[in-house]
């Protein structure tokens, strides 16, 4: 019964991708309006309500990893608008602590959901009954492409926390293309309808505003 349920409200992963693209397609008319690249409080806001949407239907889905990405991804977007403050109320070391509690916080939630559950335990689950017949090269690339999709915002990260500024640059864009690519043809080779939004609608923004940046350095 439990996994019917979950096969049935797969289809609602949707909703944190069209947040996650709302976001960039604000962020991209925004900076062709602007003449250079630019990032709002809104583009945060829009990546906190993805982050916590995909969350909840990883948790439903029991899928750890993508769970425990999400829960820092929050942090790492919930710093950033605390920078586009006069005055930053955290610290590098309180963001530090609250990204060490997220991933503590998901480790402890599925340890005790499978503690109480009368199945065998499941941390990884595959909402696709076909995943195990797969080559391992599609995996692969679709670990790569993960990597670059999500290691992004830590890239991003690093880089505010060193200007204490609140930005999108270069490497995070050229990051979003390789991921968006890849990514796609993981999921497209899956036929995860799902997970293809994000890639599809992230890759024309990511290019444009790579153009932006390069036409107003030129």
């Amino acid at each position: 019964m439990i996994e019917e349920w979950r096969q049935w409200l797969y289809p609602l992963g949707a909703l944190p991708a069209i947040a996650f693209t709302a976001r960039y397609m604000i962020q991209w008319l925004a900076s062709e309006k602007a003449k250079k690249s630019v990032v709002m409080p809104l583009f945060w806001h829009l990546s906190i309500t993805g982050n916590l949407l995909l969350f909840f239907h990883s948790l439903i889905q029991m899928q750890f990893h993508v769970c425990a990405v999400q829960a820092c991804n929050a942090v790492i977007a919930w710093r950033n608008l605390d920078l586009m403050y006069a005055s930053p109320k955290l610290t590098f070391r309180s963001v530090l602590f609250l990204l060490f509690g997220s991933l503590l916080t998901v480790f402890l939630m599925f340890f005790l959901i499978n503690l109480f559950s009368s199945t065998s335990p499941v941390w990884f689950r595959s909402p696709l009954s076909n995943g195990g017949d797969i080559n391992r090269f599609w995996h692969l690339l679709g670990f790569l492409g993960l990597v670059f999709f999500n290691g992004r915002f830590w890239v991003q990260w690093w880089g505010a926390e060193r200007n204490q500024v609140s930005y999108l640059g270069v490497e995070f864009w050229w990051m979003s293309v390789i991921g968006s690519v890849l990514c796609l043809l993981y999921f497209a080779f899956l036929g995860d309808y799902v997970n293809m939004v994000g890639p599809i609608f992230g890759f024309i923004p990511s290019v444009r505003n790579l153009m932006i940046i390069r036409r107003a350095e030129a």
